[in-house]
């Protein structure tokens, strides 16, 4: 059985990130706080809009006419 990916992760300068996993692809976003809590806050706020398609890097803008 996988084990489940974690949404935060500290990295070992003390600063979270929100690993956000789109389509089998890893991209990583900077929570810039090293603060547990203001990090939960925020990786719920990069998760919604990474699920909208904006904000993450490597995440092409879906609303975007081409």
């Amino acid at each position: 059985m996988a084990r489940p990916k974690r949404t935060i992760q500290r990295k070992p300068s003390g600063i979270y990130q929100a690993v956000i996993w789109v389509n089998g692809t890893r991209h990583a976003k900077s929570l810039e706080t090293k603060d547990e809590r203001v990090a939960t806050k925020r990786a719920a706020q990069s998760v919604s809009s990474a699920d909208l398609g904006e904000g993450c890097r490597g995440v092409p803008d879906q609303h975007q006419e081409r």
